[in-house]
């Protein structure tokens, strides 16, 4: 079992296991067999998210054979900037098992002379501090635990000296912090879900229509750049459906819950209840969140059991006592967290006038009365039986169209219900299952005049 882990993680794993260290971290993320084998092991393991300068994240793995390691490492760094800090040091050092002695000498003079021997230095994943007694009761579980899996025949790559550490603080090194806003975080949300293909979690409603199987409506692949013909579009061994959500669990994560008009937030609605989920029994509060995206003009609610617990399995599916079956448009969800306002400009450059300008005569054209006027511009909606997807966002549009009538110039425009939603999203162009075109900008403007 143990021979399926890269040399340095099987370390890491049997000193964990062992409790000689409380907590370990592995730096990249982890092929679904190498998490299998630590759970096997009795290791928990989570995610933890980290943030660096450039706003994109990257992804450490924690296990530990103790949950309270887990859940203090995960209130301390998840969803956080990388960061040198000495306090940061101090938390993982302490958390990871290293003298503190060691910890604080290297925070003042990095690297420094210890006189250990180059083979003692490498079996650690700490540098010693010089004429180290807190270190030298350790070597010796170290080089135990290297026996045992060079005897398992375990092919090993010798790093230099402190590789581990070395590694950790040149990442470091390179970011600054960053302030990221209220991060939506309980620990118990964040442990691994079980292998993708036993997950009860995961799982098609009908009329779902997902022919690779990969737990990801064929509809909105096209939207998300992937292949509806491939359950795993990007050949990282997982399906595109889970692969999806846990990306954008750290997108949630991050929001601010107060409103702004740069970037996305969220609106909490706590209840004062718990929704049982009808796979597992576990219970979240039974509220919902409203997501919200000004750069895109998009919103959407979803409850507390989809956010706060199905997602972290990597389902778009939920069921829950309260809520009952649901799916979530996959699509939507990844625009609202991540969109930058151009999701439906079909390619077009970005005009900023032209993008006030729609969404102006969006809301003049919400404004208007739908009666008949005899004096003043008014609308007709011809609502149809049907529904078109937004080829942008996948939202579900009424396939109708409205007819504006102007009595005072005797002029008339029809324009379709899914071309109003795109000038609501700063867009004059428009396409659907049905309808595709371009709004005539000027003539819309003239006849609302």
């Amino acid at each position: 079992m143990i021979k399926q882990l890269d040399f340095e993680l099987a370390c890491l794993a049997l000193l964990t296991q062992e409790g000689i260290k409380p907590l370990s971290r592995w730096e990249s993320a982890l092929p679904l067999r190498a998490t299998q084998t630590l759970a096997k092991l009795g290791l928990s393991v989570a995610r933890v998210p980290r943030l660096l300068r450039n706003g994109s994240w990257v992804e450490e793995v924690i296990f530990s054979a103790r949950s309270e390691c887990i859940t203090e490492y995960i209130q301390l760094f998840y969803g956080q900037p990388l960061s040198k800090s000495p306090q940061h040091q101090r938390d993982e050092g302490r958390l990871f098992g290293y003298p503190s002695c060691c910890v604080e000498h290297f925070i003042r003079r990095p690297y420094d002379v210890n006189g250990l021997s180059p083979a003692d230095q490498r079996v650690l994943f700490h540098w010693a501090c010089p004429n180290c007694r807190a270190t030298g009761k350790l070597l010796p579980a170290y080089h135990r635990i290297h026996r045992i899996l060079r005897d398992q025949h375990i092919p090993s790559e010798m790093v230099p000296a402190g590789n581990s550490l070395r590694r950790s603080l040149a990442i470091a090194a390179s970011i600054s912090i960053l302030a990221l806003g209220t991060v939506h975080c309980d620990p118990d949300w964040i442990t691994i879900p079980p292998p993708f293909e036993v997950n009860p979690h995961l799982f098609a409603l009908p009329g779902d229509v997902d022919g690779d199987q990969d737990f990801l409506e064929d509809r909105y692949e096209p939207i998300l750049g992937l292949d509806n013909r491939d359950k795993d579009s990007d050949g990282d061994g997982l399906m595109d459906g889970p692969d999806l959500a846990l990306a954008l669990l750290p997108s949630y994560l991050a929001l601010p819950n107060t409103p702004r008009t740069d970037g996305p937030y969220v609106e909490d609605h706590m209840l004062r209840g718990l929704e049982q989920c009808n796979v597992c029994q576990q219970t979240v509060n039974m509220g919902y969140a409203r997501l919200v995206n000004p750069l895109e003009n998009l919103e959407m609610e979803l409850p507390y059991l989809f956010l706060h617990h199905f997602l972290k399995h990597g389902s778009f599916s939920y069921d829950g006592s309260l809520h009952g079956e649901g799916r979530v448009n996959a699509a939507l969800l990844r625009i609202i967290l991540q969109g930058d306002g151009t999701a439906h400009l079909l390619g077009a450059a970005a005009d900023p006038a032209l993008q006030a300008q729609a969404h102006t005569l969006g809301i003049a054209l919400d404004g208007l009365p739908r009666e008949v006027q005899a004096d003043r511009v008014y609308v007709i909606e011809h609502q149809a039986k049907g529904l078109e997807m937004c080829h942008s966002c996948g939202q579900s549009i009424n396939m109708g169209y409205l007819e504006l009538v102007n009595p005072v110039k005797n002029a008339r425009m029809d324009i379709p219900i899914i071309a109003v939603h795109y000038l609501h999203c700063g867009s004059f162009s428009y396409q659907g299952d049905l309808h595709k075109g371009v709004i005539d900008a000027a003539a819309l403007t003239a006849l609302l005049q």
